[in-house]
């Protein structure tokens, strides 16, 4: 059976106002957190539905990084610590854009390092890099300040993502352009565009996720392209996204044929009839 794995959308600001954007996000949009007690809630939940789960909770948007450009810089460090006390790591979804200001890429670096190191947890990131961001500088920037601390490279593995265009496969090689240019040796990983970067003193692997672009939102009213995915689609396992003004609840009871079940019931009813090899 999949493993399932949480997504916690903790705000529609972000400081991009991207055409193909599926949640419509922009500064205009209200910062509105997620609060902190909510959260706990969510964790428990997860941890007692009685189904796989992956030891990852995902922190999406609008911007997940927004909690630092409202002056609320204990908000991401809080959540990060609160997952590492429940065993489970936080990955970050960011279009990087804060790589731009130097101050504030060394402060969200250091911040997510602490603790990382403290719980002995990696906490990831993964820039979305494609024609519609205007993020390369910032991307790159935070890349590279990455590489040459070994405090943050322990700690902190970056991703990237984008899209299966021409216009996002030129970008993916611009970004490839800033980052030799700034004396990191990038060698080709995989066939789905991952890459390995090297420094004189470090190595780093950054995995390229290569997605489809869902025709809602923003994306609908500019009329943009439905993108299909290349390569295999993802079969790590099914995600619950919940989103900051609790409009999903962990202990939902799901409808079936033989009545209403929590998630939990359901894969244990389904385990009981597989069998097992």
């Amino acid at each position: 059976m999949p493993e399932v794995n949480l997504a916690l959308k903790i705000t529609n600001w972000c400081n991009l106002h991207c055409a193909h954007c599926c949640e419509r996000s922009s500064a205009a949009a209200p910062l509105n957190l997620m609060p902190i007690e909510k959260i706990e809630k969510y964790i428990s939940q997860f941890k007692d539905m009685g189904v796989p789960t992956w030891e990852e909770v995902v922190l999406t948007g609008g911007e997940a990084m927004a909690p630092y450009y409202k002056q609320q810089s204990a908000y991401i460090p809080t959540v990060a610590n609160l997952l590492a006390q429940n065993k489970l790591s936080m990955a970050l979804k960011t279009n990087g854009k804060w790589g731009e200001n130097i101050f504030l890429c060394n402060r969200i670096l250091n911040d997510l390092s602490q603790v990382a190191h403290q719980h002995d947890r990696q906490i990831s990131l993964d820039i979305s890099i494609d024609e519609y961001h205007d993020n390369l500088y910032g991307a790159a920037n935070i890349v590279d300040a990455i590489m040459r601390n070994p405090k943050f490279s322990e700690a902190i593995p970056v991703s990237w993502c984008g899209l299966n265009t021409a216009a996002s496969e030129y970008t993916r090689q611009t970004f490839i352009n800033m980052l030799t240019q700034r004396g990191m040796t990038v060698l080709p990983m995989d066939a789905d565009g991952g890459i390995v970067i090297m420094t004189k003193d470090n190595m780093n692997v950054m995995f390229y996720d290569i997605g489809g672009l869902s025709r809602i939102g923003r994306a609908k009213d500019n009329n943009l392209t439905e993108f299909v995915p290349r390569g295999i689609p993802n079969q790590s396992g099914y995600c619950f996204e919940i989103t900051n003004n609790d409009m999903a609840i962990l202990n939902y009871r799901f409808k079936t044929a033989i009545g209403d079940r929590t998630l939990g019931e359901i894969y244990h009813e389904l385990k009981t009839k597989v069998p097992t090899r």
